[in-house]
């Protein structure tokens, strides 16, 4: 059950690199005070060049497969841009914050180039899945998921182009409590029946209570006893020192008590 916020952001069309560079630039500065007044956990450095992005600034386009037919989706990497990421809090996916330029031209395997379709000012698109959040406490997952919003409409107020989708939550964007509180607590009931057995959500689906979870008895610590060592004795049953003396007869291994306590038993009973 994902919970994804959706989301695009560019520099206006008609922005020149420079400008575009102004305003990821002030998005950075925006992200670290936010980090200051503790609304977010961290901010990540900032990469000036497609080569430190690596596959992160990919992007998906869609062209007419020519060899069977039909549509296919490769990716480009970005040639242009910049780039950082912003950890919001526990639980909750990190957020990429950037603006770049994609190529216009593809080339496949074999040497054709198809177009790609991608206008030609600096753009980005991703999401957000906070649903994690949630496993950690619902006052958590709140402020993730609108957190996220937050992040989106401040850069809007920058100056940047932007669009969201919050399909699954539905907090945006009428920014309902409400709705957001209600999904936490469904949300929270589903993670919570995956760790039921079959047994248990056979029960939940037929009505019954989510099973309580068993507290774990808190372990005391018991006082160290000693315990004695008796000393070996020796049995002075006549019928035992018999048999232990012949068994031993001949070798000489019985003790000095045995022999004394079977000088006794003979004085006693008589016999060998």
């Amino acid at each position: 059950m994902a919970t994804n916020i959706r989301y695009g952001i560019g520099a206006p069309k008609e922005a020149t690199r420079d400008e575009a560079r102004k305003l990821i630039d002030a998005a950075y500065a925006l992200m670290l005070d936010f980090q200051k007044r503790g609304l977010i956990q961290s901010v990540g450095p900032f990469l000036d060049h497609p080569s430190q992005m690596g596959d992160k600034s990919e992007r998906p386009f869609v062209t007419e497969d020519r060899e069977l037919g039909g549509e296919y989706c490769p990716r480009v990497l970005a040639e242009d841009g910049w780039m950082f990421e912003v950890t919001i809090g526990k639980g909750c996916e990190v957020m990429t914050i950037a603006l770049c330029r994609y190529p216009a031209e593809y080339k496949e395997w074999d040497g054709f180039v198809v177009p790609t379709k991608f206008r030609p000012y600096y753009q980005f698109s991703g999401w957000v899945d906070t649903e994690k959040a949630v496993n950690y406490n619902k006052k958590n997952f709140l402020h993730c998921h609108t957190m996220v919003i937050e992040i989106l409409v401040s850069l809007e107020k920058l100056g940047f182009v932007m669009r969201m989708e919050d399909q699954d939550a539905r907090y945006w964007p009428e920014r309902s409590m409400e709705k957001l509180e209600a999904y936490a607590k469904e949300l929270r009931s589903w993670n919570k029946g995956w760790s039921l057995s079959t047994s248990e959500l056979l029960d939940v689906a037929f009505g019954k209570p989510f099973p309580k979870k068993k507290k774990k008895a808190k372990a005391t610590a018991e006082p160290v006893t000693k315990t004695k060592v008796k000393k070996a004795s020796v049995s002075t049953s006549p019928l035992f020192l018999h048999q232990r003396y012949k068994a031993a007869r001949s070798a000489k291994q019985l003790s000095e008590a045995e022999k004394e306590a079977l000088r006794k038993a003979r004085s006693n009973f008589g016999g060998n």
